[in-house]
């Protein structure tokens, strides 16, 4: 058991250090090696260094459906239950899902608000159809900022996103602008809110107007209503945000951020909802 751990670690830890910690010599380890071994146990050896790297490059998000499609597209023949039982023995597992409870939709009864033109419809027929957007707090040094982004659900791609260090629509407007700039909507399209006071702003109704853009919004008190953007954020800070081990700052935080976003999510995060696909791969395909 020893020595099959030493194997399974040899790309990341040095062998004899493995051995000292692990209290067994480094010539049993060798010995271990050249013994006879069945082709299934040599199978699973391999396997089990090619799902270590895939989740370390990761950076500890895959379970095993991700992992799985990675290995397929790698050309490995494995089922995904041999996955799973590998990743088991050799104890990989991601963090689990967290519930987050954050008020960071600031209504007012007294103004108007928009009727839900996406009803839960969260597979739209082309990319550019329908733009969802919201709003997340993440605690810095001093305090906190305000996350705002632009998720296209044709291909769950974030294609605006803004760092505020207040609540003010501007940092909405920002998202919103970059995200038009990256990708224009298309005619007869939507977007998606929640009930936030930002959202009903003057500048950011002016270039939903001036886009000629359909504004809906969730219906009062609903989450389930802006489903996809709100998992987003959850992902987001089981994957990035919760594994930073300080409080950073603004600019710190910003930087952090791009490299999730843009680096990580968008390009190579496979999405169970696009086949295990990565958003940005997903549309090369799609074209």
């Amino acid at each position: 058991m020893k020595f099959n751990w030493i194997f399974s670690h040899c790309d990341r830890f040095r062998i004899k250090k493995m051995a000292s910690v692990l209290n067994v010599s480094t010539s049993g380890y060798y010995a271990f090696l050249n013994r006879p071994r069945s082709n299934r146990t040599y199978e699973n050896n391999e396997f089990s260094l090619k799902i270590r790297r895939i989740f370390y490059r990761s950076r500890k998000t895959y379970g095993s459906p991700r992992i799985h499609a990675e290995l397929k597209e790698q050309g490995m023949r494995i089922g995904h239950g041999r996955v799973e039982r590998i990743m088991r023995k050799d104890q990989i597992s991601p963090q689990k899902p967290c519930i987050f409870r954050v008020r960071t939709t600031i209504s007012d009864p007294t103004l108007k608000y928009f009727n839900n033109h996406l009803n839960q419809s969260f597979a739209p027929d082309r990319i550019g159809e329908v733009y969802v957007s919201d709003i997340t707090y993440i605690r810095i040094k001093g305090g906190f900022a305000y996350l705002s982004t632009v998720m296209d659900l044709g291909n769950r791609e974030i294609i605006g996103w803004d760092l505020s260090e207040s609540l003010e629509s501007r940092s909405v407007a920002n998202s919103l602008e970059r995200a038009l700039k990256k990708r224009p909507i298309g005619g007869a399209s939507i977007f998606h809110s929640d009930r936030g006071i930002q959202y009903i702003s003057a500048e950011v109704r002016k270039i939903i107007q001036d886009n000629k853009i359909q504004q809906s919004m969730s219906r009062r008190g609903n989450c389930y209503d802006n489903a996809v953007q709100e998992s987003f954020y959850g992902t987001l800070k089981r994957e990035c945000i919760r594994q930073i081990p300080e409080l950073k700052t603004f600019k710190e935080m910003r930087q952090i951020l791009f490299d999730y976003i843009e680096v990580f999510y968008n390009r190579k995060r496979r999405h169970s909802a696009l086949d295990f696909q990565s958003p940005r791969n997903y549309i090369r395909i799609a074209a």
